[in-house]
């Protein structure tokens, strides 16, 4: 194990997986790369940031970005062409999730605090789009 200097601690298992000690655990490399994304510019794990994106064929590209530290953030770029078509960012990240369901892979975000009743879905398959919305709150 070692300390970063910014005081997240990684432990290192023998497969290299880095653990961050935050209420949020992101997904690690190889469960994007299972899930067709490569690795982005901004990937920094030694500063705590893990970027991934995935190109299309009509000169889309997606990125997801995790930030870590005492409010986890998710930062989520869907850029074509002509230019930046989607760009979200929200913090307090709880947890996150791989579904399918009718022909789409998506990446599912639920927050605390503050963006509790908030709902985040990042669909990649087929095509990539954004769902952000506010669920029902119980009386």
């Amino acid at each position: 194990m070692r300390l970063h200097k910014r005081r997240w601690l990684f432990p290192e298992n023998t497969l290299g997986e880095m653990r961050f000690l935050t209420p949020f655990q992101p997904p690690d490399e190889l469960e994007m790369f299972d899930h067709g994304f490569g690795l982005a510019a901004e990937h920094d794990p030694e500063e705590a940031v893990l970027s991934f994106c995935r190109s299309y064929e009509d000169f889309r590209l997606l990125t997801v970005t995790f930030k870590m530290g005492y409010s986890s953030s998710v930062h989520v770029l869907i850029t074509e062409k002509e230019g930046t078509t989607s760009n979200l960012s929200v913090e307090e990240v709880a947890t996150w999730g791989f579904q399918s369901w009718e022909g789409e892979s998506i990446l599912r975000f639920s927050f605390s605090n503050t963006f509790e009743h908030f709902d985040l879905r990042l669909h990649y398959e087929p095509a990539p789009r954004v769902y952000f919305c506010a669920l029902p709150q119980s009386a």
